[in-house]
């Protein structure tokens, strides 16, 4: 135990040191001039002692001890022959060493734009899109950045920080914004059309009456997100987590939902013609008055969710689970419930079901229904 506590401050107080010397660097111009001579310095002369020791050059003389002839190598490089080589090897180190500060004079640059842009309102600005790519590539963190109205159409955004960030209005059309963190963020009416949104991070995010038109939100995190009235018309949701996401009113026609999990979620009198639920699961999921009409619910696991006064007009349950779930005045014409389970249904008042239906069904005698 008390090894390790050595071990850890010894390494605390070299990480101390490191950062003194990191801002003694940084502070001091002289002091990188001289670090950058003497590497300069170093490196001719391991190289001119290779090529001593190539063409068997004799520097040291007979007698002369080791300190004598590693001062006779030493002095060796001083020559007219080298001073350009030194002078041009110093400059090009010299340039390496003051990589940092004017990455860091960059990113101060930078930020300079992007608050100068949102300052003065300007919803299209090259310098500041430019600028907020190139803070990213430098891994700046945007959180709690305004960005309202911002049109950032094709922008590179990918793994960034836009927490708390205010996108209100923004266009965000054909972007990429794969793994990027957008918790708590406001988008509310922001155009996501055609945005890469793979694995992001969207939890408690506002996107309200947002156009997510045929973006891909392939294994994003929806956590308590707010999707109300917005328009996912083909998104793709694959392995996408929605836990106690909103998306009353949302237009969800032809969107790609196979395998997503979908728990506590609001879905009333949303929009999924045609959408794609297959091995999807849905669990204590509101979607009452929903239009499922033509969707594809295959091997879907839907327990204990309420879809009364749904469309399931043509949609296809064949091995769905709906156990336990509510479908009071549901509308079945033409469904497909082949192997579908009923166990513990509510299908009282339901519109277009009949008997073949029923008995192509798996335990439709443990459901309730009007025969």
């Amino acid at each position: 135990m008390e090894t390790q506590n050595t071990n850890s401050q010894r390494l605390d107080c070299l990480k101390k040191t490191i950062v003194k010397i990191e801002r003694f660097f940084v502070q001091f111009f002289w002091f990188r001039v001289v670090v950058a001579l003497v590497i300069a310095y170093l490196v001719i002369f391991v190289v001119k002692c290779i090529e001593n020791w190539t063409t068997a050059q004799q520097i040291c003389l007979d007698g002369d001890t080791y300190f004598e002839c590693l001062v006779r190598e030493l002095l060796s490089i001083i020559a007219v022959e080298n001073i350009e080589s030194f002078s041009i090897l110093s400059a090009a180190i010299l340039y390496i060493l003051e990589t940092k500060e004017r990455i860091n004079q960059r990113i101060y640059e930078a930020w300079q734009v992007v608050e100068n842009a949102s300052a003065s309102g300007i919803s299209t600005s090259p310098a500041r899109f430019q600028a907020l790519e190139n803070l990213n590539s430098h891994g700046v963190s945007f959180e709690g950045l305004s960005l309202k109205q911002a049109n950032l159409k094709s922008i590179n955004l990918q793994k960034a920080n836009l927490q708390d960030t205010n996108l209100s209005q923004a266009i965000l059309s054909n972007s990429n914004l794969k793994e990027v963190n957008l918790t708590q963020a406001n988008l509310e009416e922001a155009n996501l059309s055609s945005a890469n949104l793979i694995r992001a991070n969207l939890q408690f995010i506002n996107l309200k009456n947002a156009n997510l038109q045929g973006a891909n939100l392939t294994k994003a995190d929806l956590t308590k997100a707010n999707l109300q009235g917005a328009n996912l018309e083909n998104v793709i949701l694959k392995d996408a987590i929605l836990d106690g996401t909103i998306l009353d009113e949302t237009i969800l026609i032809g969107a790609d939902f196979p395998c997503a999990k979908l728990v506590n979620v609001q879905m009333k009198k949303a929009n999924l013609e045609n959408a794609n639920f297959q091995k999807a699961s849905l669990e204590n999921t509101d979607l009452r008055e929903s239009n499922f009409k033509g969707a594809n619910l295959k091997d879907a696991q839907i327990t204990q969710c309420l879809l009364s006064g749904a469309n399931l007009r043509e949609a296809d349950l064949t091995n769905a689970n709906l156990q336990n779930s509510t479908f009071i005045r549901a509308n079945f014409k033409d469904a497909i419930l082949t192997r579908t389970n009923l166990d513990g249904a509510d299908l009282r008042l339901a519109i277009k079901l009949d008997l073949n239906q029923l008995k192509s069904t798996l335990n439709y005698t443990n459901a309730r229904y009007n025969e």
